[in-house]
């Protein structure tokens, strides 16, 4: 249960208009004076607990504000909003539910009795354990019930009572075994849901098997092709790796005989001019010895060297050509053996694609894959739902027995109806004259008034949360010493209550024990809202209900205000915090929010 926000307006205490928006967290509340504190603080109360703290309506009243006399109160109890309108003109109190569609509350009902039942089955403690783990109206009233406004009537004081224990024990044993059995029925329904789902994934087993085997047959004889391709395939690009250095070694020697025959054939025409000086010098030898002139010993043998030098050049050129050429020639038979040998082999590799139906070698690869994939998921399936039919037998033998066990009627009590009856015996108790109270067994020792405060709240939270006294002292172990070194201001570590000696703490600076009994007031306050907070943390989880706090605690100022705010800000984590005070203080600075009234 969480308050989202709290409206008045036109009352006697707080006076004036307010609008006030709460987070989960800690939430301050700064009011003119303690006055105005106690009424904020007992109209919470009076939403909470309408039916008997909200009194004589009228009571509320402020004539003289000039302003409608009402209030608001927003709660979530998830998963729904509600609001409580208190209308002090009309005199009646409201109870609205959020519809989210329209947007709206709408009205569920005005009776006090079933609002309270509302609020109850909320998550509301009773009104007497509420009281107990709150600080409403400070350490003052520890005992009693919180002070209403001077202009609301007081309630008749609780009477003590420590009578009717058999009863209270029976009441207690049938709520420890109403939740047990109810969270053994609800484990027997989780585990029923468990069982029919896996009797229903075998039938999703089996359909997908029976796809998937169709499917592996329909593909058995491309599978068997795939296959063949895959064994083929790998010869083949070795083959075509082979091809494609060869076809690089042919043409490297093809581009250097071209370049060598180019240059050849650039010979015979660089021959011409040696050869035509040639054959002058020889006429003009042959001249000169017709003439008869001593030239002709010179030219004449000159230019016949010259001739024949030329012509052995362009010989050896062409002799050079012819042999290029038949290189050549023999590059491209070698060649085109080279491409008849690959396709040859490679023939019987693209009729197989042809008949897979594939065009690529990527295609090839993709349905290859997709093939064993297929594969594989049927093997899955198959090992899958061969498991599940072994194990069949035995969660049918199961779902049946839990299916009986649920089915059989069971008159289990309600936990509720049982914590209502604890609180009866309660008011009870508390009616009952303490003389003709008779205890079974000496109680322990313990000092009347105030001391008694720690083992209230210890009853108040086994009522309100159905824990055993062990339990909640088991889960307390570990966050007691936290809040007590805290609030304490490092004066003690430890707090622990012993069968014959009460409650000890342990002082930290002699690290003895110290009677509780011993301590100040404000060591005493420090020390019992430690443990209030701590009960309230690990109740949290079971019974989310906010913390009140009045105005008029008794708080030193300095560190022992700081080390409360630092505690009320720890536990916002888990419960929601509602301090009313007056003035300032180091509240604001660990406050998720505040407002000033």
């Amino acid at each position: 249960m969480r308050i989202h926000g709290i409206h008045v307006q036109g009352l006697r205490a707080p006076t004036g208009q307010h609008r006030l928006r709460l987070d989960p967290g800690y939430n301050v509340l700064l009011t003119r004076d303690e006055q105005g504190g106690a009424g904020l603080a007992a109209l919470l109360c009076a939403f909470l607990y309408p039916r008997t703290d909200l009194g004589n309506l009228e009571l509320w009243r402020d004539p003289a504000a000039g302003l409608p006399s009402r209030a608001g109160l927003a709660f979530a109890s998830e998963p729904d909003v509600f609001r409580l309108i208190m209308d002090l003109d009309k005199q009646r109190l409201v109870l609205g539910r959020h519809d989210s569609e329209s947007n709206e509350y709408q009205r569920v009902c005005t009776d006090l009795g079933e609002i309270e039942a509302r609020l109850r089955a909320a998550g509301l403690p009773s009104r007497e354990e509420f009281m107990t783990l709150q600080l409403c109206q400070g350490l003052a009233e520890a005992e009693t019930e919180p002070t209403p406004p001077p202009e609301l009537s007081p309630r008749p004081p609780r009477f003590p009572h420590a009578e009717l224990p058999a009863e209270r024990e029976r009441l207690q044993q049938e709520l420890s075994q109403a939740k047990s059995a109810q969270s053994e029925r609800a484990a027997a329904e989780r585990r029923v849901g468990e069982l029919r789902q896996l009797r229903d994934r075998l039938a999703v087993l089996e359909h997908e098997h029976q796809a998937l085997t169709a499917e592996v047959q329909r593909r058995a004889e491309f599978g068997s092709e795939i296959e063949e391709l895959n064994g083929r395939l790998n010869g083949w690009r070795d083959e075509e790796a082979q091809l494609g250095r060869e076809r690089a070694n042919s043409e490297h020697s093809r581009r250097e005989l071209l370049d060598e025959r180019t240059a050849l054939r650039r010979i015979p025409a660089r021959q011409a001019l040696p050869l035509w000086i040639g054959l002058i010098l020889a006429v003009l030898g042959s001249l000169a010895g017709f003439a008869g002139h001593p030239l002709f010993y010179v030219f004449g043998p000159l230019g016949a060297a010259t001739v024949l030098g030329a012509l052995l050049i362009s010989r050896k050129a062409r002799r050079r050509m012819g042999t290029i050429e038949a290189r050549l020639a023999a590059l491209r038979v070698r060649e085109r053996g080279m491409e008849r040998n690959f396709e040859l082999h490679s023939a019987p590799l693209r009729e197989l694609m042809g008949s897979a139906g594939v065009g690529t070698l990527e295609e090839l690869a993709q349905r290859s894959s997709d093939y064993h994939k297929l594969v594989g998921r049927a093997h899955e399936v198959e090992r899958e739902l061969a498991e599940t039919r072994n194990a069949l037998p035995k969660v049918e033998e199961e779902l049946r027995q839990l299916e009986a066990l649920l089915a059989a009627p069971v008159d289990l009590p309600d936990p509720a109806e049982i914590r209502e009856n604890l609180a009866q015996l309660s008011k009870l108790e508390a009616a009952l004259p303490v003389a003709d109270v008779v205890p079974r067994q000496a109680p322990a020792p313990q000092v009347r008034g105030r001391l008694n405060a720690l083992d209230r709240m210890v009853h108040a939270a086994t009522l309100a949360s159905g824990l055993s006294e062990a339990e909640v002292f088991t889960r307390l172990a570990s966050i007691v010493p936290v809040y007590v070194r805290a609030l304490s201001v490092g004066q003690f570590t430890q707090l622990e209550r012993r069968e014959f000696e009460g409650w000890l703490l342990r002082a930290q600076a002699a690290g003895e024990t110290v009677r509780y009994e011993g301590l100040s007031d404000a060591q005493r306050f420090s020390v019992e809202l430690g443990f209030r907070l701590a009960l309230l943390e690990i109740m949290a989880p079971a019974l989310s209900v906010p913390l009140i706090l009045g105005p008029t605690l008794p708080v030193e100022q300095g560190e022992a205000r700081v080390a409360m705010a630092r505690a009320l800000h720890r536990l916002s984590s888990a419960v929601q915090v509602i301090h009313i005070a007056v003035g300032g203080g180091p509240w604001l600075e660990h406050a998720d929010r505040s407002h000033v009234m």
